[in-house]
């Protein structure tokens, strides 16, 4: 069975041909970077069984230029579905969105409308073979990735960072991702209209301890409190001044 899968090295993509090959799929996976590119596929008349689309760009930020995510995150997916629609051997579509699209925030982000944009588009077309994934955080132990990997290495150092009740992020291991994707592949629960959304755990980072015990750590160490008022601060500077901590990344902690 051939799957064409888009993302190259990237995180999820370079995970999932592993498994794929593992699983005995013949895997051809295309980026932009790669020596035949995804806009090569889309010029050939070559067919293939599963499409897996994770490529993109992925900076969930209020600053970047929306023009740069319409172009690579919703010409690009929909330039990618159309030609699977036209594939005769084509059997499923497993297209790679975000948690964030049925999770509105204060400042609705680029790469987020690029992504419900595409999903809207998706739900038009009808199309049963075509499924959505929502992961939240991908971030597999004993590594932490996002906000939770700069709080571990500081656990690691016997600073536990504390943030006020109700600041948390979700997150989703990528064995579990790769699990979907495979029992998608196999026809399970391919016909579920309103996508699936991957959640393992909720880190609450109001209870650093509890968290960091998901990813193997069991070390205590100086409890730091951040309280509200300080980070609503600290965010709203971050904002002024064009950061990763920005009010955006301060809703997205306390959705």
């Amino acid at each position: 069975m051939k799957v064409l899968l888009t993302g190259g090295k990237g995180y999820v993509a370079a995970y999932l041909e592993e498994i794929l090959i593992q699983k005995g799929y013949s895997v051809l996976n295309v980026s932009r970077s790669t020596d035949v590119t995804l806009q090569d596929v889309l010029d050939s008349t070559e067919s293939f069984d599963y499409y897996i689309h994770t490529a993109g760009l992925s900076s969930d930020t209020p600053f970047s230029d929306f023009e740069d995510y319409e172009k690579a995150n919703v010409q690009l997916s929909i330039s990618l579905i159309e030609r699977f629609e036209n594939d005769v051997d084509a059997k499923c579509f497993l297209f790679f969105s975000t948690l964030y699209v049925k999770r509105k925030t204060l400042y609705t982000t680029p790469y987020v409308q690029s992504k419900a944009i595409v999903e809207e588009y998706i739900t038009a077309q009808g199309d049963s073979r075509i499924s959505v994934i929502r992961p939240a955080l991908i971030s597999s132990p004993p590594a932490a990735r996002g906000i939770l990997g700069p709080l571990q290495k500081l656990a690691n150092l016997g600073v536990l960072i504390r943030f006020p009740s109700g600041f948390h992020m979700q997150w989703v291991s990528i064995e579990t991702v790769g699990k979907q994707v495979i029992s998608l592949l196999n026809g399970e629960n391919a016909n579920v209209k309103s996508g699936f959304d991957l959640i393992d755990f909720n880190a609450e980072l109001s209870d650093p301890k509890r968290w960091l015990k998901d990813f193997g750590l069991h070390k205590s160490g100086l409890v730091i409190p951040f309280p509200k008022w300080f980070l609503k601060l600290l965010f709203s500077f971050g904002h002024a001044l064009k950061l990763p901590f920005n009010k955006h990344f301060y809703n997205k902690l306390t959705l």
